[in-house]
């Protein structure tokens, strides 16, 4: 059976689960004796510094750093800064491989903030392999036609590349690689097929032409969010979908594709309230025939 067994601060707040498999504790209030049926751990440091996550202490609450661990696996942690309205400004990675510790910050982020609180700026670091690299460099735009105003207008992925996947030149013979429903070979892909008939393949970009996650604007006639009178969201470029609302500003319609474009197989999601707001009823429409349907009445949904 796993037990799992919690530790508090002076202040009440959480600092640790379970206990180190082991891990030298950096606190007077962390339990040092682990249990074999442990299979996690998790460490919460809020007014102690920790400099190789570069992480200053906290005097406010703010989480400082945290370490966890997978039984058998590495111990890994963030470090934290804040800026002066105590927003999340850095998350500093590492991870202890043995007892040489990582500094490549393999999964960093950073965050820019406007005077309004709206995020400006996401910046991401992923790690494939033993590479490391920017994933994400994510700018975020709010309208500002009608005044400032804080609803998003689109964003924007200046990654170097952010769909860049490098195949080693080594024969891959166990690896496989997947996707959702289709591969897209992007401008400037090539390949060579060596004698076993493997393949050889790079995919590079001298600039950012694709961004992963995100519609490709360059064919998309709409290139952002839209609102109506009520703020409601109209139209959202990311995931191309449309939506309606009642005079409840409830949306009752949502449809995929909502730019109409041509040969569209057109997907539509449609719900059904009373006069109250309440919901009865969930749609799933194909090219406008519905093929899914849900009831609501009260706790039961059939």
């Amino acid at each position: 059976m796993q037990v799992v067994d919690y530790f508090y601060n002076d202040q009440r707040w959480l600092k640790q689960i379970n206990t180190p498999f082991p891990i030298t504790p950096v606190g007077p209030t962390e339990r040092t004796v682990a249990d074999p049926e442990d299979l996690f751990y998790l460490d919460l440091n809020y007014d102690l510094a920790n400099a190789s996550l570069s992480a200053p202490a906290q005097r406010n609450g703010n989480i400082s750093f945290m370490r966890w661990q997978v039984k058998g696996g590495n111990l890994q942690g963030y470090g934290f800064e804040y800026d002066f309205l105590d927003r999340l400004r850095e998350a500093h990675f590492a991870e202890q491989v043995g007892s040489i510790q990582s500094t490549d910050n393999a999964f960093g982020t950073s965050y820019v903030y406007d005077l309004r609180g709206n995020i400006t700026r996401l910046k991401r670091n992923g790690k494939y392999g033993s590479t490391v690299a920017v994933i994400d460099d994510l700018t975020y735009s709010y309208d500002t036609f009608n005044g400032n105003t804080n609803q998003l207008k689109n964003i924007r992925d200046d990654a170097p590349c952010p769909d860049n996947l490098v195949i080693s030149s080594v024969p891959q013979r166990t690896e496989t690689y997947r996707a959702a429903q289709a591969i897209r070979f992007l401008p400037g892909f090539t390949f060579s097929a060596i004698e076993s008939g493997e393949l050889v393949a790079k995919i590079g970009c001298a600039a950012p032409t694709y961004t992963k996650g995100y519609v490709d604007r360059s064919t998309n006639p709409v290139s952002s969010n839209r609102y109506d009178a009520n703020g409601n969201l109209t139209y959202d470029v990311d995931k191309n979908f449309g939506f309606e609302y009642n005079h409840l500003n409830l949306p009752y319609r949502a449809t995929y594709n909502a730019d109409f474009e041509a040969n569209t197989i057109f997907n539509q999601i449609e719900w059904l309230y009373d006069a109250s707001g309440r919901k009865w009823q969930k749609q799933l429409k194909r090219l406008f025939l519905p093929f899914e349907t849900k009831d609501y009445l009260g706790a039961l949904e059939y």
